[in-house]
């Protein structure tokens, strides 16, 4: 996507940086630089875009994104943690090992991102979106997740596979169809969850509840079923 004629381009680390001393980042695209070793720590970010951007280790703790993208991003263990994330897409980024821990993420899109062993435990994820999305791993202990959804329009199904959901709580996610092999959802409560054509072999359930559930064609061992669907 173009910037507009609105916003301000910014390529040199120099003046990024100079433009985030002055808290001065609404309408910005900053592209085609490398800002590892800087520090967004709650920093306020609204109607920016980061284009092939390199953010490996960067900190966002605390920080809030609002109508923001990162396309194309070099993000690999960059930490969101308790950061607010309104309205953010991120499109084609590296995220293997990023941190969102305690983050509110709200109405998000994660579209073609490597996710591995990423972080979002005890975050609060709401109306959001993984898409085509590599989550090996992912772990989601503790978090709070509404209205969101897993799809892989390239693979047909979200690869989520080990991916730890102890002692979270999920309400109207969809996971129809999601690759779950080896999932640990153990004392987490599941309501009106879809796991439809999901891979739930190996996964494990330990102490947890599911309310009104959907498990129709998905691959389970039938005890397990016939537990989760009392």
């Amino acid at each position: 996507m173009a910037p507009s004629s609105t916003d301000r381009v910014l390529e040199l680390r120099s003046d990024v940086l100079d433009h985030l001393r002055r808290g001065d980042l609404r309408s910005v695209v900053v592209q085609n630089v490398d800002l590892a070793g800087s520090d967004f720590s709650g920093a306020h970010l609204d109607d920016f875009k980061f284009k092939q951007v390199g953010l490996v280790s960067v900190p966002f703790s605390n920080a809030t994104l609002s109508a923001a993208s990162f396309q194309s991003c070099g993000l690999r263990s960059t930490r969101f943690h308790a950061a607010r994330l309104t309205t953010v897409t991120l499109f084609g980024s590296e995220l293997i090992e990023a941190g969102f821990k305690d983050a509110l993420v709200d109405r998000c899109r994660f579209y073609d991102s490597r996710m591995s062993n990423a972080c979002f435990a005890g975050a609060r994820i709401v109306s959001s979106k993984f898409q085509s999305i590599e989550g090996f791993r992912v772990d989601f202990s503790r978090s709070m997740m509404l209205h969101c959804e897993f799809h892989d329009v390239q693979m047909g199904n979200a690869i989520l596979s080990n991916s730890l959901f102890r002692d979270a709580v999920l309400i109207d996610v969809d996971l129809q169809g999601a690759n779950l092999y080896g999932a640990d959802f153990s004392n987490a409560l599941l309501v009106r969850v879809d796991l439809r054509d999901a891979n739930l072999m190996g996964a494990r359930f330990d102490g947890a509840r599911v309310v009104a559930g959907r498990f129709d064609r998905a691959d389970i061992d039938e005890a397990q079923r016939r537990m989760l669907e009392r």
